[in-house]
């Protein structure tokens, strides 16, 4: 398991292997793979995958909503209160977005 997230009631696992697992009612569901995500994220509408430099935005059915690329490498988003947390490790910046990936503000930590 590389890391889960609240979507709704339910929960989502992304494992290693890229597989979307949907957890319901204490049932599992495979939902769909995205190959190379390294971090998701969720509202109560979208899923919010880190694959390197890229962020996509996925609904249920696996279609692409939105994207946004960045010249840094991309560890690790989360979603609270209709923004995107997005870190990039080796450039000591944290990126808020808003829920279409605009970026709303950077910071830089030394």
């Amino acid at each position: 398991i590389r890391q889960i997230a609240n979507f709704g009631n339910d929960i989502l696992v992304l494992l290693d292997t890229g597989d979307i697992l949907k957890v319901q009612n204490y049932k599992v569901k495979f939902l769909f793979n995205i190959k190379g995500a390294s971090s998701i994220a969720t509202n109560n509408n979208e899923i919010f995958a880190v694959v390197g430099h890229s962020i996509k935005s996925y609904n249920i059915n696996k279609q692409v909503l939105t994207s946004k690329d960045f010249s840094v490498p991309i560890d690790y988003i989360s979603f609270n209160n209709g923004y995107l947390s997005v870190t990039s490790q080796q450039v000591n910046r944290v990126f808020i977005l808003n829920k279409d990936l605009m970026l709303v503000k950077s910071f830089k930590f030394e």
